[in-house]
């Protein structure tokens, strides 16, 4: 795990109710704050507690798994498919609302990864570069930093 940005906290969050839960955009969702009590005990080990998870690249025609693993895990997924010519402010935006960013490197251009890097540090964001864009890879870094927790 690249450690270089990443070493921000992704905090530890009490479970929330998911009941009505959509992570599709919504006019509620511009209120959305992650809990930030401290109180872990009631979570399970893989809940993401609403946290907005942003997957910069990866293969495009995945984004529906990306966003069922996250919505399974309780968060809400947000997708930027890493183009950098036209995406470039919109990428900015969704760095800045993410609660955690991933970035697979084996589809991303440099010049995507190294921004990514960058928008992290700007917005002090937590950004781990993975090693590839697979299912097994997303899901083991989110487990991981939640059990780091």
């Amino acid at each position: 795990m690249n450690k270089s940005v990443e070493q921000h906290d992704l905090g530890k969050h009490r479970r929330h109710s998911r009941k009505g839960f959509s992570a599709q955009p919504n006019a509620d969702e511009s209120s959305y704050v992650p809990c930030r009590s401290g109180d872990c005990a009631q979570c399970p080990s893989y809940d993401l507690c609403r946290k907005r998870v942003l997957i910069v690249g990866g293969i495009e025609r995945m984004e529906k798994a990306y966003r069922k693993l996250v919505e399974e895990r309780g968060g809400i997924f947000e997708y930027h498919a890493g183009h950098m010519k036209s995406g470039g402010k919109g990428l900015e935006n969704s760095v800045q609302r993410a609660d955690l960013v991933l970035c697979p490197v084996n589809c991303n251009s440099h010049g995507a990864c190294l921004k990514v890097k960058s928008l992290g540090k700007k917005f002090k964001k937590p950004v781990h570069m993975l090693s590839n864009f697979s299912l097994s890879a997303v899901a083991r870094t989110m487990e991981r930093l939640h059990a780091a927790n």
